[in-house]
């Protein structure tokens, strides 16, 4: 089970990251300004809160029932690109082979400067093929990030 949670959590940042890389040579080579990463004050941090929260609560909803409706307009990465029905279809396909998500729970959040990072609870289903028939949970880390000047998801992963 470890290492098919690992595998979730590889495979969200990596799709991820490959949604948000550009696939036109032109775009990367032009000089475009860097966005720039902000610090996240105490005055921030509720509505960093508020966004984030309503970010990791979509996407693990998306994930539990298959939506990419609920996903597809966030705020994720650099803002450039966008999650894509198939990096999510991916995705998806990696949480079901773990049993699915039966339910999740916020916890609570960290500001680590320059980034505010999340945590959900996620329950996973029991698979039948275990001995046990325990279902399993694992963290759910949403990375905020202040980019210009607004709030968007830098990443996010399972973890173990």
């Amino acid at each position: 089970m470890k290492l098919g949670f690992y595998s979730i959590s590889c495979c969200a940042a990596a799709l991820l990251l490959a949604g948000c890389q550009s696939t036109n040579q032109a775009q990367n080579s032009s000089m475009e300004a860097a966005p720039s990463v902000g610090q996240i004050s105490s005055n921030d941090v509720d509505v960093v809160r508020a966004v984030g929260s309503n970010i990791g609560d979509r996407i693990l909803t998306a994930l539990q029932n298959n939506d990419y409706s609920l996903v597809k307009d966030l705020p994720i990465g650099d803002g450039k690109n966008v999650f894509t029905q198939e990096k999510f279809d991916q995705l998806y396909q990696k949480v079901q082979d773990q049993g699915g998500i039966v339910s999740f729970a916020y916890l609570g959040d960290l500001n680590m400067r320059p980034y505010h990072r999340m945590l959900w609870k996620v329950s996973f289903k029991d698979k039948p093929e275990l001995k046990d028939g325990a279902g399993v949970d694992v963290l759910f880390e949403v990375v905020m990030v202040k980019l210009n000047d607004s709030y968007r998801a830098a990443g996010f992963a399972f973890r173990q």
